[in-house]
């Protein structure tokens, strides 16, 4: 009973120290997360701290644990469609003409403390293409372009994400078509309202994955991508 009450004494200050709320979790969490955190803030030496009681250092480690333990796992999350944007540009005849697809899906894993523990796999609806013009839209809906009767979706999965600090990369498979090719390119990710905003941007040639023949567009179009994610 002493060393119980010794904890929470403890606690108590260092949670205030560090700025704790301790009220707001688990007691148990309470104590690792307040110990861990106050004793760095506070500066109190661990060599001097863990020889006071053995069930001090019983609970730092419960704090080593946790904390290690949430960095191994990914948030689950999916994307908010009515948020989000998928968009692309790509010269005609020397003009730039934009267009953009909507109906964005899927599954997002994502931890930035352990990037290889986190995934995308999400789709587009083919059939929203949208440029601002209703005669070409229904045009690109055909089979010469994206045959959206046939492949209604545009997939893409990771298979790898690398970086830190809301700067990272990520290596995945493209499916449009009956094509799949790897791209990579760079992504940054911010967290907000409980989930994360991911931009990013790549290049790819149309005439890789079978859209479109000879013909005034140019081949290179820029994919623009705007994925605002809520926890599952």
């Amino acid at each position: 009973m002493y060393a119980n009450v010794a904890v929470t004494k403890l606690q108590k200050q260092v949670c205030k120290n560090a700025g704790i709320q301790s009220e707001k979790v688990n007691i148990f969490t309470r104590h690792a997360a307040c110990l861990l955190t106050g004793l760095t803030k506070t500066g109190i030496a661990f060599d001097i701290f863990l020889s006071k009681r053995p069930i001090m250092k019983s609970i730092l480690y419960l704090a080593v644990a946790i904390i290690l333990s949430a960095n191994a796992f990914a948030q689950n999350l999916v994307p908010v469609a009515e948020s989000s944007s998928v968009k692309f540009k790509i010269k005609n005849l020397g003009f730039n003409v934009g267009g953009s697809f909507t109906g964005l899906k899927g599954n997002i894993k994502f931890n930035p403390a352990n990037t290889s523990t986190s995934s995308i796999d999400v789709t587009v609806d083919a059939n929203t293409v949208n440029t601002d013009n209703s005669s070409r839209d229904n045009h690109l809906r055909k089979e010469d372009y994206f045959n959206v009767e046939k492949y209604p979706h545009i997939r893409f999965v990771s298979e790898k994400i690398t970086g830190n600090n809301g700067n990272y990369n990520i290596t995945g498979k493209l499916t449009l078509k009956d094509v799949t090719r790897q791209i990579t390119f760079p992504f940054t990710a911010k967290e907000e309202q409980g989930g994360y905003v991911f931009e990013g941007e790549f290049k790819i040639k149309r005439k890789d994955f079978h859209v479109g023949g000879g013909s005034t567009i140019s081949d290179e179009l820029t994919v623009m991508l705007h994925v605002v994610t809520k926890k599952e």
